[in-house]
């Protein structure tokens, strides 16, 4: 990365979650205004009060989180990109077979998520079909995932180390630029998209929540963490990265 490039770290994040994080913050107030108990949790003002400089702060911090948060797929689509240059992986053979692959871990996850939460997480057809969708972006970058560090880990190192070095080119700068500001751009929408899929998940969690006291949120953590558990192996892929680079 250029010096140039260091300068100008910030206008990547800033066109990344900008707009994210305004959205998020909108879907953190409707959302958590729907319960009352986790809205005292939260610090969050009440519907037709004066927003105060600290309230509208602290919305923004949460809009932040939510953003960040719901842009956790976005991570291991990009952690996964080198899979395409590896033959096996996109053969016709290994293509059917990670189909099958993802159907049924994907049934997996939603059949277990059915049969212990069945009451908080499936309370109506909207909410069982996003369940559905949910179980199978979860079985989908679990699958990229063991595929990148598994099998097509050796066509991965050669496509980061050639990106590395066709990126250090002089020649290749501009090019550089404009494929990044696409993507850049690209990912700020595409993180709206998985904002609302995100909202979509929560909202029945939580308007269905009594009191805390009373029921601890269980299948609200266990689907954050579920969400949040592909993006988390990537630090896998980031370590093997960095071993193979010494090697």
């Amino acid at each position: 990365m250029s010096a140039e490039t260091n300068a100008r770290w910030w206008e990547g994040y800033f066109v990344r979650y900008a707009q994210g994080s305004v959205i998020g913050a909108l879907f953190v107030a409707v959302i958590f205004s729907s319960n009352a108990h986790l809205k005292s949790y939260l610090f969050m003002p009440k519907l037709g009060e004066k927003i105060e400089a600290a309230n509208l702060l602290l919305m923004l911090a949460y809009g932040l989180v939510f953003c960040y948060v719901s842009s956790a797929p976005i991570l291991v689509l990009h952690a996964c990109r080198g899979l395409k240059l590896d033959a096996r992986w996109s053969s016709a053979s290994w293509t059917a077979y990670r189909c099958l692959t993802y159907f049924l871990l994907a049934a997996i996850i939603y059949f277990s998520l059915y049969l212990g939460f069945e009451d908080q997480l499936f309370t109506t057809l909207m909410a069982k079909f996003v369940m559905g969708v949910l179980a199978f972006l979860l079985s989908f970058q679990f699958v990229n995932l063991l595929g990148l560090i598994g099998p097509g880990w050796g066509e991965s190192v050669k496509y980061f180390k050639g990106l590395a070095e066709k990126r250090g080119k002089a020649d290749n700068k501009e090019y550089v630029e404009s494929y990044r500001h696409l993507r850049e751009h690209g990912n700020a929408f595409m993180i709206l998209i998985f904002e609302f899929f995100f909202a979509a998940i929560l909202y029945p969690m939580v308007i269905n929540f009594p009191e805390l006291s009373e029921t601890p949120p269980i299948s609200l953590v266990f689907v954050l963490l579920l969400w949040v558990l592909p993006a988390a192996m990537v630090w896998l892929a980031g370590t093997k990265l960095e071993h193979a680079l010494v090697r």
